[in-house]
């Protein structure tokens, strides 16, 4: 906001100026400006000066680099035309996973590091810059399908170590649970899902988890 409307127009505003909850935010906010005047580099530690995400974004996540796996991320700006590394090196590297974005998180679904098949889910905060933990799921995946629908994560088939599976799951993200829903007819990994006309799907949904998402 420029410093000049927020000073005329919000910290003068009448509603403001009479409310003793406004007053340490005006405060607060004149600080944030005042150090970012000062700075010519920025830290971005206050909260009211984070840098805005850019309107459009690619992730690139872990995967197999070279003779490993890698925990790296890497973010494409559309509009600026440049890579830029987000890596956070506490992250343990995973490849061969599931990805999908759900009310503001990347979440990782599943994988391998080489020695362990994964049934653990790890969700990234793409504005923070920092990763948590989500619910495991039911059966480790690795090579799973991955879908967005109705708010619901949906994670079907993939490989345990063991044997390519027909299950699949679904994950709700308010309560931080996953729910074993139809199996597939056939066993399947290495295969990508997308969900097919949002809403007019959801009743075919309810009555059979396979009419609605496609694994092909």
């Amino acid at each position: 906001m420029d410093t000049n409307y927020f000073m005329n127009n919000v910290k003068n505003n009448e509603i403001v100026k009479d409310s003793k909850e406004c007053k340490p935010i005006i405060i607060s906010t004149l600080k944030a400006m005042y150090d970012l005047n000062l700075n010519d580099s920025h830290n971005f530690q206050s909260p009211l000066s984070h840098p805005r995400l850019p309107n459009d974004i690619l992730l690139a996540i872990g995967g197999w680099s070279g003779s490993s796996p890698t925990n790296g991320v890497e973010a494409y700006d559309a509009r600026a035309d440049c890579w830029v590394n987000v890596t956070v090196e506490e992250e343990s590297p995973r490849a061969y996973h599931g990805t999908a974005y759900l009310d503001g998180f990347v979440y990782c679904i599943g994988g391998f590091d080489s020695m362990e098949y994964f049934s653990t889910v790890r969700k990234f905060n793409p504005v923070t810059r920092t990763w948590h933990q989500a619910a495991p799921m039911h059966s480790r995946r690795c090579y799973v399908s991955v879908a967005v629908l109705d708010g619901f994560i949906y994670a079907m088939g993939g490989y345990d170590g063991y044997v390519r599976l027909n299950t699949a799951e679904r994950y709700e993200p308010e309560t931080n649970l996953w729910t074993v829903i139809s199996p597939m007819h056939q066993q399947r990994s290495d295969a990508s899902a997308t969900s097919l006309h949002g809403k007019s799907q959801q009743k075919e949904l309810k009555q059979s988890f396979s009419k609605e998402i496609l694994s092909v």
